[in-house]
């Protein structure tokens, strides 16, 4: 699992990109076109998530229930259909009631709300790095 992490890291990253690298050991991960998501299994790797977190990344967490918090790494800016996907993958994880799950999106310039409906697993298992 890990060798898939770092050619992921090697094939996408430049070799001074640490906080990519420090990525590596947290959570399952994903490659939803140019960003790396990863997303947290427990309480201790969200606050570690949440801590490495740089400027440019993003930070999507489950709104007043349990669930990962998700950290979109990417170079570039992420569209709204990237963020909805992290969103539901999120939802999957977390510990919402009913089908919809409402979330906090925070990154450098804004923080909002979004509301997604949580989906089965299997339909975002493709971009998963290791199964």
């Amino acid at each position: 699992q890990f060798a898939v992490r770092i050619h992921d890291y090697l094939s996408n990253y430049e070799v001074e990109d640490y906080s990519a690298l420090k990525l590596l050991t947290l959570g399952r991960h994903y490659r939803i076109d140019n960003a790396k998501v990863v997303v947290g299994r427990n309480e201790f790797e969200n606050n570690l998530l949440t801590k490495i977190c740089k400027q440019q990344d993003i930070l999507v967490n489950p709104l007043g229930v349990m669930g990962p918090t998700a950290v979109i790494h990417c170079k570039e800016m992420v569209d709204k259909q990237t963020i909805d996907l992290v969103g539901q993958i999120v939802a999957s994880y977390s510990d919402c009631d009913d089908d919809n799950c409402t979330l906090t999106v925070d990154s450098l310039t804004e923080s909002y709300t979004i509301e997604v409906t949580r989906v089965d697993r299997d339909s975002f298992s493709k971009y998963m790095l290791v199964k």
